[in-house]
């Protein structure tokens, strides 16, 4: 973990405002590398943040929530470009990657097979923009340009309480530039990439006006890079490469396998005065990705996975008196995959099939804060979301002619039958108390939140959570945070049709008369926290367990994979992180350990036995790194290094081999990257800013747990050079 990472490394925030106004009294900006030294320990300590109160500022140390908060200045100098290396920087998560859309494992649990992001909540200035019909967020560079990011708060443990379905296991606030702050002007960046030698390019344009108490701000990015080379390694014994299954598997590797990535982003900032403050975003979010690892498709050279989510939203905030504010948002979004999407089954090119799914949302919410006293503030609201969802089908494309079929003929794989579309809506109410200093123990605060939701097709679910913090002296915290969160099935898990090849297909669980109905999944946690400083040293320290319900995720059923509920599972695990503030030398480290000591089948007892070999996800996983800072040259030089243990094969697999388990062995990767504050090169008022990053540097290759009967290959060494100029 980083500089930021343990204290926040860029804050600010207002009240009800979680992007922009006027910062409160610890709001912390950092704008270049030496802003660091200029900051207390305590300052560190309490940078504000907005996830875990539902868009009020207050300090991190005391907030109902493990929080880990990354700022601009440590996404800019360790070389990230997206929230899927931000959130794979994090303790206690973990970024499963597939090369097309990565998967974000949660203190030990995954959703599985497709899961994406589907366990964690992610939102944009703390309005939730997700592909609705997975229920995951395309967290590559298509989710935003991340030049428009001004932090990301990163909330582990449920946060259902607050945020309704699916703040499940960890809430991700992605939290921009505010238009109305900062000067007037553009930026452009342009940056080349290598992999493994292979060029790519890519670039990013932005542009914000502020005039008034209005503001514009409006970004695209777009990038292109080459993964090919990439070799299937044998990773099980059950991989027999005499076998026709698995011959084409190890006789080939990936070719012209290119990702094109794009994001706009766009918001209008306004301050009325007495007629409150509005700011209205949105976006357009395209994935552009070979699929050369995919279920049914590896090494094709010719599978295109191409999905596009546009949204935006509108959020309303009114202080009516100095302690009575509101806030009222409404969002629209729609996802569907592209006319440029095409997949083929592995050693065929005669037909080609299109997958056919897509989602309206619509969302609104309304939001009351009251003070009561200086100590006592009681929140209420409520919202909605309804998801008009079209069910997963698959249309086969010829190519060539084939059974009665022409080269170009369609056929849609599906009956009249079948269910073709169906609507998931949720309505919900919540209440939070939150005490703050009472006068008869001023170190004290408390949270407390309950929440009821009423999903159409289950019955009613509550969620809760608990806080109690107190500060022992400015520099020493100690929290307990307890609660109760749920999550929903996707439309794809319940109702996802059969029709790419006879095998391995994701089948929504309403769809085979024989599944059991999916219910939801719900996880009930408890954690310690404790933070702190020592004349230089920050250190934060938790540990937590936490019980899944009725977990979810696709699952082996004969030849394919269905939707269903897998028993309960109990989880305990510990973090620790620590970092030195030295206006120079900055070294920082992070451990965190987690396994499973006890699970069920569905509908069985818990059986208490120590796991740490769990599925997809490591037992143990470590951060460190060094910043030096050499503020005589412009300069932050980062070294970065990440030790992973080894992960267990997913259940698929296992079958594959035989029904003997196996782990994919542990490995560690080191990055290396050396950025300038942007100067005046030009001598023209205008400002220009470089970094080179090199990441894998001793070029370490390894394989991640996969589906269908190979664990997938990740790229090598790779450099990367970008340039901003700021006018």
């Amino acid at each position: 973990m980083g500089v930021a990472a343990l204290v926040g490394g860029a804050a600010s925030g207002a009240g009800a405002q979680p992007a922009g106004g006027p910062p409160s009294r610890a709001a912390i900006s950092i704008q270049g590398t030496d802003a660091l030294a200029q900051m207390s320990l305590e300052e560190l300590l309490n940078v504000q943040v907005v996830t875990a109160s539902g868009g009020e500022a207050e300090d991190r140390s005391i907030a109902a929530a493990n929080l880990v908060v990354i700022g601009k200045e440590e996404i800019r100098t360790r070389g990230w470009r997206s929230l899927a290396e931000v959130l794979a920087n994090t303790p206690g998560l973990y970024v499963i990657e597939d090369l097309v859309l990565p998967s974000v494992g949660v203190r030990g649990v995954t959703g599985g097979l497709r899961a994406g992001s589907r366990i964690v909540k992610v939102m944009i200035n703390g309005h939730s923009v997700i592909f609705q019909p997975d229920l995951t967020a395309l967290l590559g560079p298509e989710y935003i340009p991340i030049e428009c990011v001004e932090r990301v708060e990163i909330a582990k443990g449920p946060l259902s309480a607050l945020y309704g379905a699916n703040a499940f296991l960890a809430t991700v606030n992605v939290i921009t530039r505010d238009a109305r702050g900062g000067a007037s002007g553009a930026e452009v960046s342009a940056r080349g990439n290598w992999i493994s030698e292979q060029p790519g390019y890519g670039g990013t344009l932005l542009a914000q006006q502020a005039a008034g108490g209005v503001g514009v701000l409006a970004a695209y990015g777009f990038d292109r890079t080459d993964r090919s080379g990439l070799r299937i390694e044998r990773t099980f014994p059950g991989q027999r490469p005499e076998l026709p299954a698995y011959a084409p598997l190890f006789a080939d590797e990936s070719r012209d396998d290119i990702a094109a990535p794009s994001s706009f982003y766009a918001q209008l900032s306004v301050e009325a005065g007495a007629l409150g403050s509005l700011k209205v975003q949105g976006g357009v979010q395209r994935l552009d990705s070979m699929g050369e690892f995919q279920l049914n498709s590896a090494l094709t050279h010719a599978s295109r996975h191409s999905l596009q989510n546009a949204w935006a939203s509108v959020h309303h905030d009114k202080a009516w008196t100095p302690r009575l504010a509101t806030q009222l948002s409404a969002g629209v979004s729609r996802g569907a995959p592209t006319r440029e999407e095409e997949l083929f089954l592995t050693g065929v090119r005669a037909t080609s099939f299109r997958r056919n799914f897509a989602s309206t949302t619509l969302q609104m919410g309304a939001r009351v804060d009251a003070s009561l006293s200086e100590a006592i503030t009681v929140s209420g609201g409520a919202d909605s979301i309804v998801d008009l969802a079209d069910v997963l089908y698959y249309t086969e494309i010829y190519r060539a002619e084939v059974g009665g079929h022409a080269s170009g003929d369609e056929v849609d794989l599906v009956s009249g039958a079948d269910l073709r579309a169906a609507m998931l809506s949720t309505s919900g109410a919540f209440a939070q108390l939150q005490v703050s200093r009472p006068p008869w123990l001023e170190g004290l605060h408390l949270s407390a939140n309950v929440r009821l939701d009423k999903p159409n097709h289950w019955d009613a679910q509550a969620s809760w959570r608990a806080s109690a913090a107190y500060r022992w002296h400015d520099n020493l915290v100690t929290k307990l945070i307890v609660g109760r969160s749920y999550q929903a099935p996707s439309a794809v898990l319940l109702y996802g049709l059969t029709g790419f090849g006879r095998s391995n297909n994701v089948i929504g669980s309403e769809t085979l008369p024989s599944a059991p109905p999916l219910q939801p999944q719900a996880v009930r946690s408890a954690e310690v926290v404790v933070s702190g400083g020592l004349s230089m040293f920050l250190f934060e320290a938790a540990a937590y367990v936490q019980e899944i319900k009725d977990r979810i995720e696709f699952t082996s059923h004969g030849a394919n994979f269905v939707g269903r509920n897998e028993g309960d599972e109990v989880h305990a695990g510990a973090e620790l992180s620590l970092r030195l503030a030295h206006e120079r030398i900055a070294p920082y480290v992070s451990v965190a350990a987690n396994g499973r000591v006890a699970h069920a089948e569905q509908g069985e007892e818990l059986v208490y036995e120590m796991d740490t070999e769990l599925p997809l996800v490591p037992f143990v996983f470590a951060l460190g790194g060094l910043d030096v800072r050499i503020p005589e040259a412009h300069v932050n030089i980062n070294v970065h290094a990440k030790l992973v243990s080894a992960r267990g094969a997913a259940q698929g697999n296992v079958l594959l081999n035989d029904s003997a388990p196996y782990a994919l062995p542990g490995y560690a990767t080191f990055d290396a990257t050396i950025s300038s504050v942007r100067a005046d090169l030009l001598g023209d008022g205008s400002e220009t800013g470089a970094s080179v990053s090199v990441k894998n540097l001793l070029d370490n290759r390894r394989s991640e747990p996969g589906f269908g009967g190979f664990d997938v290959p990740v790229v090598g060494r790779s450099v990367a050079v970008n340039v901003t100029h700021a006018f």
